[in-house]
């Protein structure tokens, strides 16, 4: 039987095909999926034939919004997916899990809950969402409370929490808050998951997949946080755009909810670090310990490969080892499936105790950044173990910086913030004059990570990518290009990189800008813009914007789009950490925080910004002379008096306002169509500018002052 083919819905597609025509009709007739199918109306049994060609008769729009919760369903019948939503459906909450896992395979329980259930369905997506940004580590905080705090959802004052919460997020609308619980799976006890929603624009928010890449998924309130607790371990996780939101939210639950005096005991933030046990599986107990701690064993570690899906489980007795074992499977963690990567280990500790008795200690660390440590109930031995773990360099308490440590690392933050990539090498970090130790103790990078390959010279075949394995006991990594072959031995600086914790450093910058005394909440604009609030400037209000990592041509067209659709950006300021990318950002002229800081203070002169302000703002009012400002070869700004600053993108688009501008410069004052067409290489000038060609450009910044010709749309008196 041939398979139905939506062109355009491959998703749709597959349900169309794969599952019953009554779970499809249920799919279709949600409130979520738009009301574009007449048969599902009149009440008549679902009729296939008829659906099939109600979907082949859809607008390119309907379709594509169908598509996307096509692809939601989709989603959830991958394998985790779907474990995780068996899961969740024996909740209390939802109570459902004979009846979902009836229905035969994930795509039907997709489609069945989806339609049926759509608080499991939303609950489900929730939680994946903490899943995959805890494993990527994107918007995702960890902290660990002193001792575990056990909890039931049922005692969780849902309306309490809100009303505390949002006090401590100055949010104007309040928020709401729900909680459902999340039985015990395989390796992994029992959660509550809390979920709060402010009032606020619909984002799409970004899903992480397995290999870590990133898809776009769902629309859900863009300022949503969600936060998961694990009772019997005593650890808070909390996922959310900004990191100061993520924080409050955590001790604004501890103290609620839990009861925990944090002014006393605040919460710990822990990172785990993996990677030590990529190199050895062998461990030696630290000199400082070797009184205490008799023995150190990995008694068990899981090994993906190549993907979180695929993974290898070794297991041995303790006094057995398992480091022979894993060469014996797979060598130096190679794989035909990519080079392998630790997610969980188990580890042993024989503990000295009284009259020559001995205490054993067992627990697990996994790549959810936690450890099953946390909730041993001896809190001697739960000590001596985290003190263990820092001694041999898998975890290390973040540090919290003093003021004077904050002024000192500033221009070193500004640096990071504005870094074009998420990593950063250490290379670059000895040019910056700083140690790495520093930055990760203070948690603004994240635990060092490892280059898989890296290009060596070799002397037959040239430039060659070889395969990199870190041997962290001797500070040094393997190069190997064919079988795991030694080819030679590098520096771990060459293959070391740093994740930047760019959440954190920006609410650190953001610390040297309380002399403005900005009023309002800050509000995340994009993920490279946010709303500062209002401050007093040159007698009147403005409103400030911090940008920052704007190296890339398309980071900057989403923040000067974002700036250009806000009606208020005429009366606005953008701040970037360093180097400015434009002289303005839609209407908002751009300041570098750098040129504005007061070396004394580490923190914003306030009347040096106001003259920033000032003078970029004459150089956009009228009597102030056109400019032409080109940046590259595809980006340029054009300010013309009495208009708002037009930023071009694109290399042609850049060329035919160069030599308009150059015909105006030169008292030409008109350059002829065939001319200006070959000059920039453009058929047509309308099509290369596009939509906003009619509805911007022309009139405003380009005309026709008579047949075949074209000028700049400016005054003679400019």
């Amino acid at each position: 039987m041939a398979r139905t083919k939506f062109k355009g819905a491959p998703q749709l597609s597959r349900i169309f095909d794969e599952i019953d025509v009554g779970l499809v009709s249920g799919f279709l007739a949600t409130r979520a999926v738009p009301d574009v199918f007449p048969s599902l109306r009149t009440g008549e049994p679902a009729n296939s034939t008829m659906i099939q060609s109600e979907i082949e008769n859809l607008t390119p729009d309907d379709l594509k919004a169908v598509e996307l919760q096509a692809l939601r369903v989709t989603k959830m019948a991958e394998e985790r997916a779907d474990l995780l939503h068996l899961r969740l459906a024996d909740s209390p909450s939802f109570d459902c899990y004979d009846e979902l896992a009836d229905l035969p395979g994930p795509l039907a329980r997709a489609v069945w809950s989806f339609s049926e259930k759509t608080d499991l369905f939303i609950a489900t997506e929730r939680a994946i969402y903490v899943r995959g940004h805890r494993e990527n580590k994107r918007h995702h905080q960890g902290f660990e409370l002193v001792a575990p705090h056990s909890l039931m959802v049922n005692e969780i004052q849902n309306a309490l929490f809100a009303q505390e919460l949002s006090l401590r997020l100055q949010l104007r609308d309040g928020c709401q808050v729900e909680a459902i619980e999340i039985p015990a799976g395989e390796n992994i006890d029992r959660e509550i998951m809390v979920t709060v929603t402010m009032a606020g624009a619909r984002a799409s928010h970004r899903t992480f997949e397995a290999n870590q890449t990133t898809d776009y998924v769902h629309f859900r309130p863009a300022s949503d946080l969600i936060l998961v607790y694990r009772p019997d371990m005593g650890r808070i996780e909390i996922c959310g755009r900004q990191w100061n939101d993520r924080r409050l939210a955590a001790e604004t639950f501890a103290r609620t909810v839990l009861g925990e005096d944090l002014s006393a005991r605040p919460l710990i933030p822990r990172n785990y670090d993996l990677s030590v046990f990529r190199g050895d599986l062998r461990l030696d107990v630290p000199v400082a310990l070797q009184d205490r701690i008799l023995k150190a064993e990995v008694t068990e570690v899981r090994v993906a490969l190549g993907n979180y899906d695929q993974k290898i489980t070794l297991t041995v007795s303790p006094g057995h080892d398992i480091e022979t074992l894993r060469r014996s499977v797979f060598g130096r963690l190679g794989s035909a499936r990519g080079r392998g990567f630790v997610c969980n280990v188990e580890l042993y500790l024989t503990m000295s105790g009284q009259s020559r008795q001995t205490k054993a200690l067992r627990f697990r660390i996994d790549n959810h950044n936690s450890s099953t440590l946390q909730g041993e109930t001896d809190p001697e031995l739960r000590a001596l173990g985290f003190r263990f773990l820092e001694e041999i360099g898998v975890v290390k308490p973040t540090r919290i910086p003093s003021k004077q440590e904050e002024k000192e690392l500033l221009p070193v933050l500004l640096t990071l913030l504005d870094h074009p990539a998420d990593t950063v090498s250490e290379p670059e970090l000895e040019q910056m004059g700083i140690d790495p130790t520093v930055l990760t103790d203070l948690e603004y990078l994240h635990r060092r990570e490892f280059v898989d390959t890296m290009v060596i010279d070799d002397d037959d075949l040239g430039p060659v990518d070889a395969d990199v394995l870190p041997e962290l006991a001797e500070g040094i990594a393997v190069a190997s290009i064919v079988d795991g072959t030694v080819d030679r031995y590098v520096g771990l600086a060459e293959v070391s990189r740093w994740s930047i914790n760019r959440d954190y450093i920006a609410e650190t910058v953001r610390q040297c800008f309380d002399p403005l005394e900005l009023s309002g909440p800050e509000v995340a604009l994009n993920a490279n813009l946010t709303d500062l609030g209002l401050t007093r400037l040159a007698d009147r209000n403005v409103r400030i914007r911090f940008a920052y990592a704007l190296s890339d041509a398309s980071d900057i067209d989403r923040v000067d789009g974002v700036l250009r659709l806000r009606a208020e950006s005429a009366e606005g300021l953008v701040l970037v950490p360093g180097e400015r990318p434009l002289d303005y950002l839609g209407s908002n002229c751009v300041v570098s925080v750098v040129d504005i800081l007061d070396a004394d203070s580490g923190k914003i002169d306030p009347k040096r910004l106001a003259a920033c302000f000032l003078a970029a703002e004459r150089g956009m009012r009228a009597g102030a002379r056109v400019k032409f400002d080109k940046k590259s070869d595809a980006l340029a700004q054009l300010v013309i008096p009495g208009r708002p600053v037009w930023t071009i993108k694109g290399q042609k688009k850049v060329l035919i306002v160069e030599r308009l501008h150059q015909a105006y410069v030169t008292g030409e004052g008109i350059v002829a169509t065939d001319e200006l067409q070959e000059y920039a290489g453009v058929l047509q000038l309308g099509p290369t500018f596009g939509p906003e060609w009619a509805t911007r450009i022309k009139g405003t910044y380009i005309h026709s002052p008579g047949r075949k010709t074209w000028a700049l749309a400016v005054s003679p008196h400019h």
